[in-house]
């Protein structure tokens, strides 16, 4: 359910995520950082805001939002973050297609109207940036997730303190990006006792890739299984709905530690729809890695982080 925060043919298909594993998606150095490659992992040093950037304020409207009504604007060195679950800062509201935004900090970004609709071209980019949502499960105050639905492309991106890293429902990209310390529900009073913390998740997942990143749902140390510190999935893409066909993603050489299950995937049949070359750590102490309804998305070269031993996704 979106909560939004304020205040071709099977060959062809085939053909294009394999091409996708063999070179890869994205990336480069941009904004002068550079994630080192797979099998290492991206981490607070090469993800987020670079050093030396100079910030300004945008204007806000009446809920504190910054909204972008202009197509191909470019969006460099806003603050926009907030301090406190309480503060009223909200998010960069993006309605235009071709907009980029570059070493800025922010509570949340958001896809509506022309940018978001089914295959608005060009994607919003987001790169070099610090999410951080200040959401809190115990008051129920922040922004639940970081950044909203589709048509983007998010790189070197540093993703904290929230729900949900990302909603990506259809033709997004993140890689090179690094979600971590996430919000949980930390005590049984907590407002939101079920609030299925997840790094990734998706009502649709068709057009996805997710390559190259260190997403984490569980707040080590954690010695519990109540959920005080510990979500749902690292990535959690449409494991409910069992008709359908969801095409054409890729989820490769992302470093992952789950609560629940460490990937969710589609129940219903999928297409082009390959999960590869991922480390699944362990490092939860006593609880060994996990997946949901992957068995058909397996490429076969999937390990558990700390041994390199091959993993079988269920």
């Amino acid at each position: 359910m979106r909560r939004v925060w304020v205040g071709g043919g099977l060959a062809s298909a085939a053909a294009i995520v394999a091409a996708w594993i063999a070179i890869g998606v994205g990336g480069g150095s941009g904004g002068g950082q550079f994630c080192p490659p797979f099998p290492a992992f991206p981490d607070a040093n090469c993800t987020g805001v670079p050093a030396g950037v100079t910030f300004t304020t945008p204007a806000l409207d009446s809920d504190h939002n910054y909204v972008i009504n202009v197509a191909n604007t470019v969006v460099d060195g806003v603050d926009m973050h907030a301090t406190s679950p309480s503060d009223p800062m909200g998010c960069i509201i993006v309605k235009k297609t071709g907009v980029t935004i570059k070493n800025s900090k922010v509570r949340c970004i958001v896809t509506e109207n022309e940018a978001d609709a089914p295959g608005a071209t060009p994607r919003l980019k987001i790169e070099d940036t610090e999410v951080d949502c200040q959401r809190s499960a115990a008051t129920n105050q922040g922004s639940p997730t970081g950044i909203f639905w589709q048509n983007f492309d998010a790189l070197r991106v540093d993703i904290q303190r929230c729900e949900n890293g990302l909603d990506m429902e259809m033709n997004a990209s993140l890689q090179d990006s690094y979600i971590h310390n996430l919000s949980q529900c930390a005590t049984p009073a907590c407002i939101e006792p079920d609030a299925h913390t997840d790094g990734i998740q998706s009502g649709n997942s068709s057009g996805l890739v997710i390559k190259h990143n260190n997403i984490s749902v569980v707040n080590l140390p954690c010695g519990t299984s109540d959920g005080s510190c510990a979500g749902t999935g690292s990535i959690n893409l449409n494991h409910n709905p069992l008709t359908g066909t969801f095409t054409n993603t890729l989820v490769s050489q992302n470093l992952l530690l789950g609560g629940s299950a460490w990937i969710y995937c589609p129940q219903a049949t999928t297409v082009s729809w390959v999960v590869t070359k991922n480390h699944l750590s362990n490092a939860w102490t006593g609880v060994n890695p996990q997946t949901d309804g992957c068995a058909n998305e397996d490429a076969g070269d999937n390990v558990i982080h700390e041994t390199g031993a091959h993993f079988g996704l269920g």
